[in-house]
């Protein structure tokens, strides 16, 4: 097997013959992705619905915060997937990072750039719509909620069951991009959305069974 030691990805045979390295350190990337991190959830929960109780709030600004990553780190790589390795702008150098523990987003993988498209163009706006509507108490957006919950679910494990596939040959072998970048900040999209939907489908649930009270009162009378 030969080995390409021009770029810091697995396997070491792959292929990337307009990789550019980073112009950004790893310190800095993850310094801006979590400020922005910290000043949605600030926004959010002082301005946008500093009332609500603590769930609603919480659940709130994890649909916010997906929405956004959805719309714009998501959909910057849907449009550039191909000239992804060559570019060194922020958005560029995050994905090339994050790449470290999945190489597949540098060889314009069939199954990432599908989902990652469904991700940016049409779950990512959901949870837009969704925020919008439960800023303005509409209780559609407990509908929403759970049509975002499934779909973070079922898109991540399949994220995961095709990147395993193979026996886990595109994750550089090092604790972050292992443990931290694959591992833990991928399944928050499958545990807090299972939390999620656990409280939608409870107070959908309730709803349906006060309708059905309320309609077997309205047939009595």
């Amino acid at each position: 097997m030969s080995v390409n030691a021009s770029h810091p990805y697995y396997p070491l045979d792959l292929e990337l013959p307009t990789y550019v390295p980073n112009t950004h350190s790893m310190e800095f990337i993850l310094l801006v992705f979590f400020a922005g991190l910290v000043a949605t959830i600030y926004f959010a929960n002082n301005i946008l619905v500093p009332h609500q109780s603590l769930s609603r709030r919480l659940t709130f600004i994890w649909i916010l915060v997906s929405g956004i990553i959805h719309t714009t780190i998501e959909a910057y790589y849907v449009v550039n997937v191909y000239d992804l390795p060559s570019q060194t702008n922020y958005f560029a150098d995050l994905h090339k990072e994050y790449s470290k523990s999945d190489s597949r987003y540098l060889t314009q993988n069939s199954f990432v750039w599908a989902v990652e498209f469904l991700t940016a163009f049409v779950v990512g706006p959901l949870c837009l719509l969704a925020c919008y509507f439960a800023y303005r108490d509409n209780p559609i957006y407990k509908l929403l909620y759970t049509v975002i919950s499934v779909s973070h679910i079922y898109g991540t494990i399949t994220y995961y069951i095709t990147a395993l596939f193979n026996g886990d040959i595109y994750c550089t072998p090092l604790p972050l991009y292992r443990y931290f970048y694959f591992a833990f900040m991928n399944t928050n999209w499958i545990v807090i959305p299972l939390i999620v939907l656990y409280g939608c489908g409870r107070d959908i649930y309730r709803g349906l069974v006060l309708l059905k009270d309320s309609t077997f009162e309205y047939k009595r009378k």
